[in-house]
């Protein structure tokens, strides 16, 4: 039994995240925060794993997040690069 709406709080993490990509940054990472402290104090994480695992398109999603994480190697404008994946890494 779980004390604590953790569906609930992932959706209030979502939007005040993309509440923060048109307010500004300490809004958006106040949302990251939100979301990573649900993720810690989740006690299923090992059912979550699991389903997660066996779920073949959400590992092909990861995929392409990590693909863009090794185009690093090849690019030259660092700064754009690391600003992009601070967008996109909170939704990975």
């Amino acid at each position: 039994m779980s004390f604590i709406p953790h569906q609930s709080v992932a959706f209030l993490g979502c939007a005040v995240f993309i509440i923060g990509l048109l307010a500004g940054r300490a809004v958006m990472s106040i949302g990251m925060i939100l979301l990573m402290a649900n993720a810690i104090i989740n006690l299923q994480v090992s059912f979550i794993f699991n389903q997660f695992a066996k779920n073949k398109s959400a590992l092909l999603f990861v995929g392409l997040f990590l693909l863009f994480g090794l185009s690093f190697f090849w690019s030259e404008n660092t700064a754009y690069y690391s600003s992009r994946m601070q967008l996109m890494l909170p939704f990975l």
